[in-house]
């Protein structure tokens, strides 16, 4: 089972050296992807990324 998501960031929590970003499908509350980066750069809240989620055997 495969499931591919376009989500854009809707909060941002930055702190020195670390950033936590929490991600959602556009009219979706339900789904969300929170990623941690140590060092990530910039983002920003609506920016966008990909997500595939597949169940390995």
């Amino acid at each position: 089972m495969k499931h591919e998501y376009e989500m854009e960031c809707v909060s941002i929590y930055k702190s020195p050296g670390h950033l936590s970003a929490k991600f959602r499908p556009e009219g979706d509350f339900y789904t969300e992807v929170h990623l941690s980066f140590e060092n990530a750069g910039e983002w920003d809240v609506g920016d966008k990324i990909k997500v595939t989620l597949e169940r390995l055997p």
